[in-house]
This record gives structure tokens, sequence and C-alpha cells, in this order.
């Protein structure tokens, strides 16, 4: 039988506290403990090499080694493809900053592993597993996912001190839907893609073109991003899905979403990802 462990998601507990509740080291993404009979995992969304993300409702765990090619069947790596066979508990953490490790939930297992090609800490390309997993509650429960989301508001404002064309070489690449069961869908979306879309907004509402009604507590005018084919409708988070409106036209965007305005700022879009394209092309040449 499991012996579980009592905490609660939401609980944000230190480094030290993590290691004499669970009994295992202080170091590593992955902690086994013989005497817990349990699995720590632990996503450092604060600067790790590795790139775990969610799609859908299943986390894609990247499994352990920083440099060369990942073993399936070593250390820790050979405990997650084991289970649920070893009888052991995973529990699952996400490290929002230096010291903070907030408790998610217990996940499992839900499909083979597969081994994909990342760079290691060094730059260079190699083998890494990767492990889908899948919390056993239904639900995240919102404190997590509002730790999340100030997060998020906290790496965008990071972002936004970097270039259009550093914003650039990251958001173009991405296309994702990814979402986590708290109340309803937490849609996870790209710092990297809702920074540019603003920097090139320049301020101006792209439905109404009016400049943004105020300016936030960084001293920055106050857009929103929004995706013109939503989320929730099996919209894509990518640059040519996204614009900045105002609070006032975001918010009939929800609520009318009317056809000629929706046109409107595909054509938006389209132009914008164009202009990029030529503008950090050249700068890049």
């Amino acid at each position: 039988m499991r012996n579980k462990i009592s905490i609660s998601p939401g609980s944000v507990i230190s480094n030290q506290e993590l290691c004499e509740k669970f009994r295992c080291g202080p170091q590593g993404g992955m902690r086994r403990s013989n005497k817990t009979n349990s699995l720590v995992l632990i996503t450092d969304l604060e600067g790790s090499n590795y790139k775990d993300e969610w799609q859908d409702d299943i986390l894609l765990y990247t499994g352990m080694g920083q440099l060369g090619d990942q073993e399936l069947n070593k250390y820790q790596n050979k405990t997650l493809n084991n289970s649920p066979y070893n009888n052991i508990t995973i529990y699952y953490f996400e490290k929002h900053e230096p010291n903070h490790y907030c408790y998610v939930g217990i996940m499992k297992k839900v499909k083979p592993a597969y081994f994909s090609i990342q760079s290691d800490k060094n730059g260079s390309l190699r083998k890494v597993w990767i492990f889908p997993l899948k919390l056993l509650s239904k639900t995240i429960p919102p404190s997590v996912a509002e730790k999340t989301a100030l997060y998020e508001i906290k790496k965008e404002y990071n972002l936004y001190k970097k270039s259009k064309i550093d914003l650039y070489k990251k958001a173009s690449k991405i296309n994702q839907r990814s979402y986590r069961r708290h109340i309803t869908n937490q849609y996870i979306r790209s710092p990297e893609i809702s920074a540019l879309i603003k920097k090139e907004a320049d301020g101006r509402c792209d439905l109404c073109n009016n400049e943004a009604p105020f300016l936030d507590i960084e001293g920055l005018p106050f857009l929103e991003c929004h995706h013109i084919e939503w989320l929730s409708n099996g919209g894509s988070d990518c640059l040519d899905n996204t614009v900045a409106l105002c609070p006032n036209c975001h918010r009939k965007m929800h609520v009318i979403n009317n056809k000629d305005d929706i046109n409107n700022l595909k054509q938006i879009a389209i132009q914008r990802i164009k202009e990029m394209e030529e503008n950090y092309r050249s700068d890049n040449s």
C-alpha cells in the first residue's frame, strides 16, 4: 500500500522542509526516498534547462541527466518509468522562485516514456526521455493557479525588457494549446508572445486604435492580449492568433465577437507577422 504524506495542494514549503517531510535529498528535480516510498518531481520555472510542458492536461516531464544522452533504465528515470508497478507515490512540485516549492498534487504515468532531442546545459544536442504524467485529482487548486498566474505576470514584465528580435526568435516558434484543470481549464499562455505583441502594438489598441487607457504599475501602457480564435474553442497560442486590445475592446470581443472585428484583427495579425519577419530577418543578417 502507498503511504501518502500529509501535504495539501497549494502549500508552499522550503527546500529544507521538503527534504524533512519526504526524507529525500536536497538537490535535483527527481528525488527518490526509500524511507517514504516516494518520488518527488520538481519543475523549476525560474530557469531550469529542462523543458517540462503541459499538453492538454498531461504534463510532459523531462527525465534525469543534465549532460549527454539520458538513460531510461538508470537512476530515477528507471523509478519513474516503472511506476505504478513499483507502488511508488509521485509528488509533483513547481518552483516559482528561489526556495519556494509549491505542491501541485500526486501524479501518475499515463503513457509510455518516449525520447526527444533537446539541448543539454552546455548547449549540445542530446537524447532525453519524456514521461507523460497526469494528476490523480481532476482539478488544480485555485491557490496553485494563482501562484502560477503571478509568476507568469512577473516573467512577462521581465521579458518586456528584452528586444523585439529576441522575443520574436522565441515567440515565432511557439504554437501551443495547453491547460490544467482548476475550477475551469487554465490555458497556459506564452509570456514571450504576450510581451512581443504588446511591444509591437506600441501602446495602441489593435481594434479601436486608441491609446491604452492607463499605465500599469510598471509604467507600461495597459493592453491585454487577445486570442482571435479563443483557446477554449481550439485556438492556438501563436503570433498569428494574438493581438493587443484595450480592456474595453477585449471585453467587447468576448461578449459580442463580431465577425467584421474578427476578420479585421486577423488581417492585423497577418500583416504584423510579415513586418516582423522582414524587420528581424534584416536585423539578424
